[in-house]
């Protein structure tokens, strides 16, 4: 499949889910405003951190396997009944851990407020959810990109008309529990289109656990693991530190800017789902780097264009898009904003290393990364305010940028062989 029909398939399902997003964003604003965002900010990232803990960071390497050996029915079958194993035992021992330590985690997250009962209930959802993105992988790894992206619309608006019901009758609270209502209501919507399209059976999840595959897919779990830890773990600090230092209202700033940042990222990075990873796992030396280039000529102008339309129209799409009361964002964005133009080319390096399988390469980057972030967020928030935790940002894309290249050199710009 071409990058741009990939893209094509992606950008109808993504750009669905900005939209609904944007309606989310729009009523959560007007009803919890900036303190509220802060919060469920945390949650959001909490959960992040969760989900990445109970799919131990598998689902590339599903997709990777998957897709080699949707020829051999034998093999498929070790691989998914595998992938299923770890997700359901990581999740049962997550939720255990979380029941145990409810009260420690609400301290560390929320101080004096009282959610130890909501994130113990966020916890046991995560389950679900983490078994739909394996059934979701599963679905990229056989390259079913229609049913892929029919599963992802529904899913998408069904969550948003329960999210908008839930901050619209309960505010804050509501919205924190539809966290957990989402995860279960869009896993068995998954469940039952995967079982109709009779592509998997629930025979296969009782085959026998491969340590082969297990320990194949650790290669991608290190790597995805360390990703999405480093990201949610930096998140989570700066927010705390925002909250501590700065209040919970600029706390809430900040995460409405990073969200919509997130939005047409997301937008942007969608097509590597389908296209990006397995492309880049079979080919090499100069069709590798064509390839490189030929997506960065469609994501440069792109994002380019994005950037500038946010910048220029931040007036107008503020208080549109939330409320009056997030005005203040204009005033952090620009740095924000070049930040991104950095990490959308970064993201592609990465996945170089992902599709080669440069385990050590792409964890150290990932921890460098996160604790380059944190500590200038930390220092430059306490000298220039908001607007040093997004100067923080840009730095820290321009070193990540420079140190996947020099990851990537031999591979990609100097090979020893064509």
């Amino acid at each position: 499949m071409s990058f741009l029909k990939s893209s094509y398939y992606n950008a109808i399902a993504t750009g669905i889910g900005i939209l609904t997003r944007l309606v989310v964003n729009k009523i959560t604003a007007l009803f919890i405003g900036p303190e509220g965002f802060a919060v469920y900010g945390q949650f959001k990232d909490f959960v992040a951190l969760a989900i990445s803990f109970c799919q131990l960071g598998t689902e590339n390497g599903v997709i990777k396997y998957v897709s080699e050996q949707k020829a051999n029915p034998n093999e498929l079958k070790k691989i998914i009944s595998t992938a299923f194993k770890v997700h359901l035992i990581c999740a049962l021992l997550l939720v255990s851990s979380v029941f145990i330590f409810k009260e420690t985690l609400n301290r560390l997250l929320f101080e004096n407020s009282s959610y130890g009962n909501y994130i113990f209930i966020s916890t046991v959802s995560i389950v679900f959810i983490a078994l739909q993105n394996l059934f979701l992988s599963i679905l990229n790894g056989l390259q079913l990109l229609k049913k892929f992206v029919l599963i992802t619309i529904f899913t998408t608006i069904i969550t948003a008309i329960i999210s908008v019901l839930g901050v619209y009758f309960y505010k804050l609270d509501g919205l924190i529990l539809t966290i957990a209502l989402n995860h279960i209501i869009v896993f068995l919507m998954t469940l039952w289109i995967i079982l109709k399209s009779n592509h998997i059976s629930i025979s296969i999840f009782k085959e026998s656990f491969s340590l082969t595959y297990f320990k194949k897919l650790l290669h991608f779990s290190a790597m995805s693991l360390s990703g999405m830890l480093s990201l949610s773990l930096s998140l989570l600090f700066i927010r705390t530190h925002i909250m501590n230092t700065s209040g919970i209202e600029n706390a809430g700033l900040w995460d409405a800017a990073w969200r919509i940042s997130a939005m047409y990222l997301l937008f942007l990075t969608s097509s590597f789902k389908f296209y990006i990873l397995p492309t880049f796992s079979a080919i090499h030396n100069s069709k590798l780097k064509a390839e490189i280039f030929k997506i960065w000529r469609i994501t440069f102008p792109v994002i380019l264009l994005i950037t500038g339309g946010i910048y220029l129209l931040k007036d107008f799409w503020i208080p549109l898009l939330f409320s009056e009361e997030f005005i203040a964002i204009g005033s952090i964005l620009i740095f924000q904003l070049l930040g991104d133009i950095i990490k959308i080319h970064s993201w592609t390096l990465g996945n170089i290393l992902m599709a080669k399988s440069q385990t050590k390469s792409f964890v150290a980057i990932q921890i460098a990364w996160a604790v380059l972030f944190s500590s200038l967020s930390y220092f430059l928030m306490n000298k220039y305010g908001l607007k040093g935790i997004t100067m923080a940002y840009f730095f820290t894309c321009i070193v990540h940028f420079l140190m996947q290249n020099i990851a990537v050199k031999n591979i990609l710009w100097f090979p020893k062989t064509d």
